[in-house]
């Protein structure tokens, strides 16, 4: 456990899609960070909460099928709109 931040920066290419997911360890310790993006990116970037929540919950159901005690479970999602920030 550290206090210190991971960061990373890099160039956003217009032609692709972005998004930002940030979740706590107790989702990364049930899904796999690529399942992860993969399962948020099949919803709209109107729907980030509902897939956020559903992302959760099924972090939330891995944990419950472990039978061990839930860590903590958070996730923020971002859809980035560049044409509107100017890239």
């Amino acid at each position: 456990l550290s206090s210190e931040p991971e960061f990373a920066q890099a160039m956003l290419e217009p032609q692709f899609e972005h998004l930002v997911l940030a979740c706590s360890d107790g989702v990364w310790d049930v899904i796999p960070p690529a399942q992860a993006v993969k399962f948020v990116g099949k919803f709209l970037p109107e729907e980030a909460q509902l897939a956020v929540e559903r992302l959760v919950s099924k972090a939330q159901i891995r944990w419950q099928e472990t039978g061990d005690c839930a860590d903590d479970v958070t996730a923020i999602l971002v859809w980035p709109d560049l044409d509107a920030v100017g890239r």
